[in-house]
């Protein structure tokens, strides 16, 4: 793609404008922006570069056609490169294709849903120690479950989700509060 159809801007990529199809990142671009792929239902490759550092909030999300993203450094049918540290929410949200990722040793956490909906995910490679990350990055009740592994091929268990905590009741909180005809009145 032509370098008009990336949005740019101190070497974060903000936003993919082109027509789809395999998509090369350049070089220099060292954090994909949140959204940045958003619904380019189009793009089937997308070829990340050695300078990528970090992934943002749904940045490939609803990329149903997404079936391959390639990495200088790796043979891996999905890999992420060694450097990366986070990838947040909804990354990869509803890539249908994908069917095995790597995670780098340095990657630190994984947000939740991040490989939510990828319904053809059936194998995660854990290289280092396990990330920051919960069952709910990759499934919530009713999807399939991927086989999550170590380098070495043994089975991974995930920690359950933490629930959130318990509301208080509005007479426990600091501010007292009421609800008049469904407006918050302080």
């Amino acid at each position: 793609p032509a370098p008009s159809h990336f949005v740019i801007e101190d070497g974060v990529l903000k936003k993919y404008k082109g027509p789809g199809g395999d998509v090369v990142i350049p070089e220099g671009v060292w954090q994909i922006g949140q959204t940045a792929f958003y619904e380019q239902k189009r793009v089937t490759s997308v070829k990340f570069p050695k300078s990528l550092r970090a992934i943002n909030h749904e940045a490939l999300a609803y990329c149903t056609a997404l079936t391959e993203i390639m990495l200088p450094e790796s043979l891996a049918e999905i890999a992420l490169p060694e450097g990366l540290e986070h990838i947040g929410t909804g990354t990869f949200f509803a890539c249908e294709a994908l069917e095995e990722i790597t995670l780098p040793e340095s990657l630190q956490s994984v947000d939740e849903h991040t490989f939510r909906a990828c319904t053809s995910l059936s194998r995660v490679v854990v290289l280092g120690d396990l990330p920051a990350l919960t069952s709910r990055a990759f499934f919530m009740d009713g999807e399939p479950r991927p086989r999550i592994v170590d380098r070495e091929g043994n089975l991974v268990e995930l920690p359950a989700p933490k629930e959130p905590p318990a509301e208080k009741p509005a007479a426990e909180t600091a501010v007292p509060f009421v609800i008049m005809d469904g407006v918050l009145v302080k």
